[in-house]
């Protein structure tokens, strides 16, 4: 309950402002907290400000808006630096001229607090208004400009940060990952029941948390399981992030119901037999987990079954050896050449075999390279005016490969002016072909060239 009135004192001061044709000027709220205060009865017109000791704060108009022709909307915005003080009563005035009193509030007691780091104590912020309504009043202020430019829409603001912390959280957490077991689904024997697990994930950068375990019944297949967040709430109650599952053989994605913003994910696949197929995605730190797993060459552990992609350290004698395991569920000790290629040395396997050198990489990827020499004879060319020089030899390649990348080069004989290299694979050999053009026709019949060459390619 509240009273309100327009005092004589202002009726004296708008027709000195009219008569000044000066703007009407009212820029302050007074508060002030008056005992005995009597809301039933109406404020007297002839009321003026409050004795000294009653006042409790005053504070300078934020804002001030038009909300019509006749009526305007003063505020002020009280933060949690403010108090602590009490207050039942509101008065509207011109700094200036404290007895130009252009509107007064009775009101029910309201606290203002601060915040005090020493308490513990959290304040509290308010904003107040004033409506003040009279003939001409938005033309007699010289106001044009409304109140909603300005006013503070403190739920935007609120949804504002729920989207910023929602954005940072989908950066670290990616669309959707699920933590540990967090809504794993598996079947019932011999029935359509399939329970999803209670736990934590989260979808679209909201946290989704299932507290009790749950059973769905799922008679047509195959199809799929899925889990929507979204975050839901009044503008004066609590917000929460509210979870459905849903079974559907249509891809679901993200979309918007009655304004609120829904965010989908599949947690898992049901086959037409029956079958369950998990499609939860891991959190980045699993991930990382893992991989800083796979990169760590721990010693073996003849205890372990290790998957494809790991790495693990045995001791050869004085030497660490890394291996690359291109198996999985396999727990059998890590050796050179293994038969079985279950192991391979990491990152590379090398040695060299009738003067070529080779890397076997872990992956399979090979890389050679070698020297050749041959014997190129020269044949007159061009009128007698130049002579040519060619010759080839071919050399087996120790280990059988398809190969994507072959170059040669020859060294400067100086026998001839301009040197040429090709060279080409056909049935595991290297085919190299070298020579060169001469000017000189008396030079001699033959020359040595010599050169390497390199491949690379897959086993």
């Amino acid at each position: 309950m509240a009273q309100t009135v327009i005092p004589f004192s202002f009726e004296t001061y708008l027709q000195k402002k009219l008569a000044s044709g000066d703007p009407v000027t009212l820029n302050k709220i007074v508060l002030a907290n008056i005992p005995d205060l009597d809301l039933t009865q109406p404020i007297p017109r002839d009321t003026g400000l409050p004795t000294h000791d009653q006042i409790v704060h005053e504070q300078i108009i934020d804002q001030v808006g038009k909300i019509n022709t006749n009526a305007l909307a003063y505020s002020i915005v009280m933060d949690t630096t403010m108090g602590d003080f009490t207050f039942n009563a509101m008065y509207l005035i011109d700094k200036d001229d404290r007895n130009s009193i252009g509107m007064i509030v009775w009101k029910l007691p309201e606290t203002k607090t601060a915040t005090n780091e020493q308490s513990g104590t959290t304040g509290n912020s308010l904003v107040k208004s004033m409506l003040m309504e009279y003939d001409g009043a938005a033309t007699a202020a010289a106001i044009t400009v409304t109140a909603a430019t300005w006013q503070i829409d403190y739920s935007a603001r609120l949804i504002g940060i729920d989207d910023d912390v929602r954005l940072q959280a989908l950066d670290v957490y990616g669309h959707d990952a699920f933590i540990d077991d967090g809504f794993v689904v598996t079947k019932a024997t011999n029935t359509d029941q399939y329970f999803v697990n209670a736990g934590i994930g989260y979808i679209g950068g909201l946290r989704a948390v299932l507290a009790q375990n749950q059973t769905l019944t799922i008679s047509t297949k195959p199809t799929s399981i899925w889990v929507s967040v979204s975050h839901q709430g009044t503008v004066l109650g609590a917000w929460s992030n509210a979870i459905e599952l849903k079974v559907s053989a249509t891809a679901l994605t993200d979309n918007v119901i009655d304004g609120v913003d829904h965010y989908v994910a599949k947690i898992a696949d049901i086959t037409a037999e029956g079958m369950v197929v998990n499609q939860r995605s891991e959190t980045p730190l699993d991930v990382l987990l893992v991989e800083l797993k796979k990169g760590q060459f721990q010693a073996w552990d003849p205890l372990r079954l290790y998957t494809k992609g790991e790495k693990t350290t045995v001791k050869q004698g004085d030497e660490s050896v890394d291996f690359w395991c291109n198996q999985s569920n396999v727990n059998h000790k890590p050796i050179s050449n293994d038969p079985t290629d279950t192991w391979r040395l990491y990152p590379f396997e090398k040695g060299s075999n009738q003067g070529i050198s080779y890397k076997i990489w872990f992956n399979n990827d090979v890389e050679m390279e070698g020297v050749y020499s041959l014997t190129t004879y020269k044949t007159p060319m061009g009128g007698n005016l130049t002579a040519l020089y060619d010759g080839s030899t071919s050399i087996l390649l120790p280990i059988p490969m398809t190969v994507t990348t072959c170059h040669a080069s020859q060294i400067d004989s100086g026998n001839v002016g301009v040197e040429t290299t090709t060279c080409a694979i056909s049935n595991n050999y290297i085919a190299i072909r070298a020579g060169g053009v001469s000017a000189n026709l008396a030079g001699s019949a033959s020359y040595v060239a010599k050169g390497s060459w390199f491949i690379k390619g897959y086993k």
